[in-house]
């Protein structure tokens, strides 16, 4: 603890205080921070952009974005895996999807839309399964419209919002204390007022002419006496508005003021009780600052302190919380990053923005108009982190004007309320890690001998992905749980389980994997105040719904049933004849005969046996296995595991034999709901047509082909209900566990194209480097012919 005492002078400028209050101030010792009852808490942080902010039903939202470590920024991220939900305006949860970061924590994917969605205000929500372990308003949370337009900001408002936020929530009589304010129409656009004034009950001028910016913030300090109410007048386009100004009983309140070197927080309070000071900075924890009763002040030198969010908690001895209040400490960044852009551009003409910064940056770049209420930017959410949330969208941050933001950002800061974790909660409990950081796919259950009776310990499991060709074992333990890491694998890739004693007989046995634990959903703060789900219009007598697409026009809905011009068409349904496809209705005709029988009616393809002495993959004979090096590595997988002689569909002629230049098989792969069938067919073969949705022949050139390697084509067969079992795998059990959605590796245009609509916009840009220091860059600019 130092001695060194404050300047009258230096305590005057630093907060607007009572004259007594000022001297009492000068008996106050600084105070240097030691870490006490300190608790680190391993935090990650989701960035998250979509390429635009409104979508028409039916489209897919490509969405990318960034993972960093909160508590260890300059370190590489430890979770590989995220989920990302689609929730819609009432909570309630659409899809969700897992996908994969890369190495520096970016991702990319695509979430499918549906036409049967109800359009509206929706939201795509993210975390890792380490993010779990905290509240689930503290997830990333991305809104966009789904069927809707952006709402428009009107000439005139019809109706002003006034928020108001007293410094660490609350007022205390007989204390000078800041309030900051922010003014908003009906649907959440800022407004700037003629004039604001501060009035007490009796109509009194307490404060004339508050200033407001143009983002509609204002701030001001006064004294509230004991007894009296107070509201804030906003007079705008010649009308007056009035918000009553509460004061709270509880008689705490705190006063914080940061400089790039030092914190200095007030505590006011009209009794002498004890208290407790915590303070919360993602890098170190949550520290306990120590505390004299009585105690006005506190000073913590921050000169070698990251910058980031810090949140201060006065709580009560019982640890009631009483009050909060954050604020962000900046560094000067490194100058790594420059950022050109335009003012004003063609329509449809690629915006010439020129960003230098290092090689293997993550560079996301978009357009959104200049009222724009949805979008999010890098820096402030890999920054200030998901600790803190707000009902007031965040300020627009631009790294080549930093302190013209820096006013915006701290009034902002009064709104925002830390949700990372319940405080008298975490003092008394703590948090229970029970989600590890996700870096590797497990595949977790238990395998059961009966119902209720669990496998022996040392029993091994295998877990067969027939999709991939990969095979994994594992033991049980005593209670005949298993737990086997396996390789990445898409969505609905299923698993076949099956047990074995040491001796390697199968046993029969059931097994049941872990159920994955997902957390609640919940929307803190929607972003805007109102909202026009859909638009109603009557035509004789029946309500018409109509959603509005991304280029305004509007798509009605009659009766449930979208107008069928906006039917995604599926290419392949186009290419499907009498000669490649038999569907469900033919099939049920011909019941009585075999798959076999079926397959003969396809003029292109003939079901014989492999050439004698062939010697097809590694079951052939030892000498075979040469040539089988020698030979292309990339042959069909049915291939590998079909010997000589055994039964397998063939092309007819030769004219598929070469595609693109490169020599391909001639025999098909045969895929049974969406599995290869490996190994003998003849079991198949027999299976009645009436169990059989369709079959279907696919050319080699198909990209259907791709996932399952079958350079010679496939017979593709939908089963009904999947009741096509193969005799072979009668004491296996087939399990889908959640696998990774499809990820686009390839990243957006750092140059996006201007819209072709003329009006203001917003180019925004952010930047990640591989020193992971964010920049983001915000440029308004005009579209005009």
């Amino acid at each position: 603890m130092a001695t060194k005492s404050f300047h009258t002078a230096h305590a005057a400028r630093t907060f607007i205080l009572h004259s007594w209050t000022a001297l009492r101030l000068m008996m106050i010792f600084l105070i240097i921070s030691s870490p006490l009852s300190a608790q680190t808490l391993p935090m990650e942080r989701i960035f998250m952009a979509l390429e635009k902010e409104n979508y028409a039903l039916g489209d897919t939202l490509w969405v990318s974005g960034q993972i960093l470590s909160a508590d260890q920024p300059a370190q590489p991220v430890g979770s590989r895996y995220l989920y990302i939900e689609c929730i819609n305006g009432k909570d309630s949860l659409w899809s969700r999807l897992k996908t994969r970061c890369d190495d520096k924590g970016y991702f990319r994917t695509g979430i499918a839309t549906q036409y049967d969605w109800h359009p509206g205000l929706c939201y795509l929500r993210a975390y890792t399964r380490l993010m779990q372990n905290y509240a689930p308003e503290s997830f990333t949370v991305t809104p966009f419209l789904l069927g809707l337009p952006h709402p428009s900001r009107q000439p005139i408002a019809k109706e002003v919002t006034v928020k108001y936020f007293p410094e660490s929530g609350c007022l205390v009589d007989g204390f000078q204390q800041n309030v900051v304010f922010q003014l908003s129409d009906d649907d959440g656009f800022p407004i700037v007022p003629t004039q604001t004034r501060l009035l007490d009950a009796d109509n009194d001028t307490v404060l004339h002419r508050i200033e407001t910016s143009a983002n509609g913030w204002g701030r001001f300090a006064f004294m509230p006496q004991t007894g009296k109410q107070y509201r804030i007048q906003v007079e705008y386009d010649g009308r007056f508005f009035n918000q009553p100004l509460k004061s709270h009983s509880q008689g705490t309140a705190l006063q914080v003021v940061l400089n790039p070197r030092r914190l200095t927080c007030r505590i006011l309070s009209t009794e002498k009780k004890p208290l407790h000071l915590y303070l919360y900075q993602a890098e170190s924890g949550l520290t306990e600052i120590p505390l004299q009763t009585g105690q006005e002040a506190v000073v913590l030198d921050l000169t070698r302190q990251p910058q980031g969010a810090y949140t201060l908690f006065l709580t009560d001895k019982n640890g009631t919380l009483l009050n909060e209040r954050t604020v962000w400490k900046r560094e000067e960044k490194k100058d790594l990053v420059s950022c050109l852009l335009p003012d004003q551009v063609a329509p449809g003409a690629l915006l010439p923005a020129v960003v230098q910064a290092p090689d293997s940056s993550c560079l996301f770049s978009r357009i959104v108009s200049a009222d724009n209420l949805l979008a999010r930017q890098a820096a402030p959410a890999l920054l200030l982190g998901n600790e803190i949330g707000s009902p007031i969208p965040m300020p627009w941050t631009d790294d080549r004007h930093d302190k013209l933001q820096q006013t915006e950002m701290d009034n902002w800061l009064f709104s925002a309320r830390f949700h990372l974790f319940n405080l008298p909660d975490m003092l008394t409990k703590g948090i229970d890690y029970l989600y590890p950081t996700e870096d590797v796919l497990l595949l977790r259950g238990t395998a059961w001998e009966k119902e209720n009776t669990p496998l022996k310990a040392g029993m091994l499991i295998d877990a067969e992905n027939r999709k991939d060709q990969l095979f994994y074992s594992t033991v049980t333990n005593d209670k005949g749980e298993f737990v086997i890491p396996v390789d990445d694998f898409s969505e609905g890739t299923p698993f076949w389980l099956s047990a074995k004693k040491a001796n390697g007989q199968e046993v029969a046995s059931s097994f049941t994997l872990v159920q994955e634990i997902y957390p609640k959903v919940k929307i803190p703060y929607p972003p805007f105040q109102t909202e026009q789900m859909l638009a109603w219009v009557q035509a004789d007598s029946q309500p018409i719904t109509f959603s509005i697409d991304e280029n305004q026009e509007k798509v009605y809905h009659i009766d449930n049933v979208t107008v069928e011009a906006h039917k995604r068409i599926n290419i392949h349904e186009t290419k499907r004849t009498p000669l490649n496809f038999i569907g469900e209705q033919e099939l049920q005709q011909r019941g009585g005969l075999n798959l076999r029988s079926i397959l003969s009616r396809f003029p292109t393809i003939t079901i014989r046996s492999s050439d004698s002495g062939g010697g097809y993959g590694e079951l052939g004979a030892i000498n075979k296995r040469k040539r089988f090096m020698d030979q292309d590595r990339e042959r069909s997988s049915q291939e590998l595991f079909q010997e000589s002689g055994e039964v397998a569909i063939f092309w007819k002629n030769n004219r598929d034999k070469r595609i693109g230049g490169e020599e391909v098989n001639n025999k098909l792969t045969v895929v049974v709901d969406d599995e290869i069938a490996f190994g003998e067919i003849n079991t198949l073969l027999d299976q009645p047509a009436g169990m059989i949705e369709s079959i279907e022949i696919v050319r080699p050139s198909d990209s259907r082909c791709i996932p399952y390697n079958a350079n010679g084509g496939l017979v593709l067969i939908k089963t009904r209900f999947g009741l096509i079992t193969d005799a072979t795998d009668q004491k296996k059990v087939k399990v889908k566990p959640l696998g990774l959605s499809a990820s686009s590796p390839s990243k957006p245009k750092l140059q996006p194209e201007a819209p072709h609509k003329p009006g203001n916009y917003l180019l925004l840009i952010d930047v990640i480097t591989p020193e992971r220091q964010v920049y983001s860059f915000c440029q308004p600019f005009t579209v005009r012919p």
